[in-house]
């Protein structure tokens, strides 16, 4: 257990007329974290974002298109004053310093008080070197900036609870390091890229990609640099999930995790997995996710404890088997279908390895590569088969997460969520669903924000009416006619050539 805050001051109090830095701001977290804090702690001073430049775009061009979406409308109709306090600043994560001005640098380092880190590279498929620039060399870069700060309260750093998930019980701690942070970073900087690659795998061992892998690495940055010098807090999410309610329900704007597999199911890409039927997944809404940051900013920064960096564990009692969410899938991409879909939704999840890769085949592989002989005849662009071996690959990254379960020990992050002010309760409480299963919200979660969401925010389509069920339907029975043919292939020609085998070893047999 780490220090308690010393004072009750409410967490609207605490953010009063503060400045904020946010890394990560166009992301999904951070949006949402920049959405709450502008409607929730209403006397914030400024929000400063770090955006990447785009080519034939400014960064006020682009924070005005980020803040353009549906998680913004409920402040812009009640405070849409609140909107003034963003100010964009060019940088990039990836780049010695942030990429930032040596003006905007000024400005941060005068003004600011509180720091979210959320930017990262979460791809699973990452090079090393890649991962480790906009992963771990950026958590150094960050700290360094908060350690510079006149006014500096608190730096909050994302991390994810996966980034130990050698470890099947993972605990809220600092884990030993293979290879020490800043000896990685130099690596990275000074290494061949491509013999990088030749010996990632060894580096990274026993953790799955260079994702988890960066990320433990840009946790002992945070600590080493932070620890008896500024007020920090690591910060690590299970698998993050659409918004229950704050905002607005089923928010999403990416397929990451398991609303790309949803998504995939719903689409009709998606119809064999490998992995274990018992393999539980832990998943956290994404407001609540957004609450803890902000919660572990307040209690961290008012605990004034340089000698400690608590780290909490972001879990949640919203446990699945991996044969439920696909049984659920099925089931609920059917009663909310997509309006555009190559195939009807019928996952299935499979644990034998090559029975899975021969049903790969037969579902994704030959299907796709059938489809994009007939666009190429027709004198159309194929694309297919390029969407099932993304498919496939994606299926491949997660191999270690969908063979494994992991228990999360969140007594700390219990013990924060109960610190808060009553006056914070309304605005601020977690919904952790309780010890018990509480089946009907997880349904009600399944039923009318999950798959809602997905398909309105995700996906972008109307609500199905009846020539999407016609065309499902259609699909169906197309779908049973072409195993329906393979069905009689393997009739017509296998079942002869084994008959014959089988005769053939009877009269080999008898002339023994």
């Amino acid at each position: 257990m780490f220090g308690k805050a010393k004072e009750n001051v409410s967490i609207p109090k605490f953010f009063e007329n503060k400045s904020v830095l946010i890394t990560g701001g166009t992301g999904f977290i951070g949006r949402l974290l920049l959405e709450k804090l502008l409607r929730s702690c209403q006397k914030i001073d400024k929000i400063y974002v770090v955006i990447r430049p785009k080519k034939g775009k400014s960064v006020q061009e682009r924070i005005q298109e980020n803040i353009n979406i549906p998680i913004f409308d409920k402040l812009r109709e009640e405070q849409p004053e609140q909107l003034n306090k963003i100010i964009p600043l060019a940088g990039d994560t990836e780049k010695l310093g942030l990429g930032l001005s040596e003006e905007d640098r000024k400005t941060v380092i005068e003004n600011v008080s509180i720091v979210f880190h959320n930017a990262a590279s979460v791809r699973f498929d990452d090079h090393l070197k890649k991962a480790v620039i906009s992963n771990t060399r950026a958590a150094r870069e960050i700290v360094l900036l908060a350690r510079q700060l006149k006014k500096i309260d608190v730096l909050v750093d994302t991390s994810t609870a996966y980034c130990n998930s050698d470890n099947l019980i993972v605990q809220e701690k600092l884990y030993p390091a293979k290879i020490h942070w800043s000896d990685l970073v130099k690596i990275a900087e000074e290494g061949d890229e491509r013999l990088l690659e030749v010996v990632a795998h060894k580096i990274i061992q026993p953790l799955p990609n260079t994702y988890t892998f960066s990320k433990a690495a840009a946790e002992h940055a945070v600590v080493e640099l932070s620890k008896g010098k500024i007020p920090a807090v690591i910060v690590r999410p299970t698998i993050i999930q659409p918004t229950y309610s704050d905002p607005i329900p089923g928010w999403v704007d990416n397929i990451n995790g398991s609303v790309g597999m949803m998504y995939g199911m719903g689409r009709g890409i998606l119809r064999s997995v490998y992995g274990d039927t018992n393999a539980v997944f832990d998943h956290v809404f994404a407001d609540s996710v957004i609450k803890s940051l902000i919660i572990s900013a307040w209690r961290t920064a008012l605990a004034k404890d340089l000698n400690n960096v608590p780290i909490y564990n972001i879990a949640s009692d919203l446990n699945y088997k991996s044969s439920d969410l696909f049984v659920l899938g099925n089931e609920y991409s059917r009663k909310f279908p997509l309006k555009y879909y190559i195939w009807p939704a019928k996952p299935r999840l499979y644990e034998n390895y090559y029975v899975f890769l021969f049903f790969a085949l037969l579902n994704h592989i030959l299907p796709a590569l059938i489809v994009d002989s007939v666009l190429w005849i027709t004198g159309r662009k194929p694309m297919l088969y390029t969407i099932q071996r993304k498919v496939f690959l994606a299926n491949t990254c997660l191999i270690h997460f969908m063979t494994n379960s992991w228990n999360f020990v969140h007594n700390n992050y219990l013990d924060l969520m109960d610190s808060i002010l009553p006056d914070d309760k309304k605005d601020f409480t977690v919904d952790h669903f309780g010890k018990t299963p509480h089946q009907s919200k997880k349904n009600h979660y399944i039923f009318n924000i999950y798959f809602q969401g997905i398909r309105k925010y995700v996906a972008k389509d109307a609500d199905a009416d009846e020539h999407d069920v016609r065309k499902r339907n259609r699909l169906i029975f197309v779908e049973r006619i072409w195993k329906l043919m393979w069905l009689i292939i393997f009739l017509r020609y296998l079942i002869p050539k084994l008959i014959l085998l089988f005769d053939n070893i009877m009269i080999y047999i008898e002339n023994l």
